[in-house]
């Protein structure tokens, strides 16, 4: 314990002795997301809804050569979707709460001496906190909202729980005004974020069915470099 704690302090006394020498920089960032997930039944796509969340984070991006640059950080992303009633569903809202690490690489370009702009894009890995699932029309417990990770998608025995792990592909732009900016990107989740049902599904309308959801979300936000 005592050798990680140390060795702790020393990247952490090393990366303020970057950023004092200009190798790195912090930044502080939060905003709007807009979730746009697509949810499919048996390869058919439903009916989605956008459904406006948050992100924030804190993030480095350690200069490499030139204006090239890798950054990573942590963020935490609200992600899911809304659907219009489909297939039996019903309309419903999906929320996940995700904490996540990109690790990305990009580029920036000073247009003057205050004036910048940076584009980045690489993959992240997604862990979920929290997630929940309210069902608005159509299906048992009408209007409440529960875990989809322990009742799964109607909680309605097995059906559907979640899965924690998600990755993906993220892309961003910055456009820097001395030590402030605005940023627009798009995240692309790669995995189906929902377990298939049971040979056994409870729903009789979809059983046997195979149901999957993809995280699909842009943003825009402000931040703070330093």
């Amino acid at each position: 314990m005592k050798k990680i704690v140390i060795s702790l302090v020393a990247i952490l006394l090393a990366t303020v002795g970057m950023s004092a020498q200009g190798f790195v920089d912090f930044r502080l960032e939060g905003g709007a997301s807009f979730n746009f997930g697509s949810i499919m039944l048996n390869k058919e796509k439903l009916n989605t809804k956008n459904m406006t969340g948050y992100h924030f984070g804190a993030f480095a991006d350690f200069k490499v050569a030139g204006g090239f640059f890798v950054g990573s950080g942590l963020k935490f992303s609200m992600k899911g979707n809304a659907t219009e009633g489909t297939a039996g569903l019903g309309a419903s809202k999906t929320t996940f709460h995700y904490i996540e690490l990109p690790i990305n690489v990009g580029y920036k370009l000073s247009l003057s001496r205050s004036v910048a702009l940076a584009l980045q894009t690489g993959p992240y890995f997604s862990f979920a906190m929290a997630g929940t699932r309210q069902n608005g029309t159509s299906l048992a417990n009408l209007g409440k909202s529960y875990s989809i990770f322990k009742d799964g998608l109607a909680r309605i025995g097995d059906d559907f729980k979640a899965k924690r792990f998600d990755i993906g592909w993220g892309l961003a732009t910055r456009l820097y005004y001395s030590h402030y900016y605005a940023t627009f990107g798009m995240d692309f989740g790669f995995l189906n974020v929902l377990n298939n049902t049971p040979k056994d599904s409870t729903i009789g309308s979809i059983k046997d069915s195979l149901l999957s959801l993809n995280n699909k979300q842009c943003y825009i936000g402000l931040g703070i470099c330093f």
